[in-house]
């Protein structure tokens, strides 16, 4: 039941986003209002069962929201450096790799185009 509550909120808010930037505002407002307490709720559960995918789309989708009802203490909470899980550190290599060899490295040479007589750039319409 709880996930079905999460998904259901979750495309409430990602669908009712767009409209706060268009001519639904007026009504897009009034929706996140109404469902203010819902869509914090399926936030929490997000975050509470460590599920960085449904509360990124969630933040995100309420982000205008926010800036638009000026609720900075609810942006700064749920923002995701401040909960969830910390990047893990990069480990270093367990053996160093090899440079690219040099002939793979360095780009072709060009061959400068002749005419019928064998100079360079004639024929191809630059003039010496």
């Amino acid at each position: 039941m709880e996930r079905r509550h999460l998904t259901y909120y979750r495309e409430l808010a990602r669908c009712t986003d767009p409209e706060l930037r268009g001519l639904g505002q007026v009504a897009a407002i009034a929706r996140f209002e109404t469902e203010y307490g819902n869509l914090r709720t399926a936030l929490r559960r997000a975050v509470d069962a460590c599920d960085e995918d449904e509360a990124l789309v969630l933040v995100h989708s309420l982000l205008w929201y926010w800036q638009m009802r000026d609720l900075r203490t609810d942006a700064l909470h749920w923002a995701p450096g401040r909960r969830g899980p910390r990047p893990r550190p990069v480990r270093a290599a367990r053996r160093p790799c090899r440079p690219p060899c040099t002939s793979c490295a360095r780009p072709p040479r060009r061959r400068s185009p002749r005419n019928s007589a064998g100079r360079p750039g004639a024929g191809c319409g630059w003039s010496n």
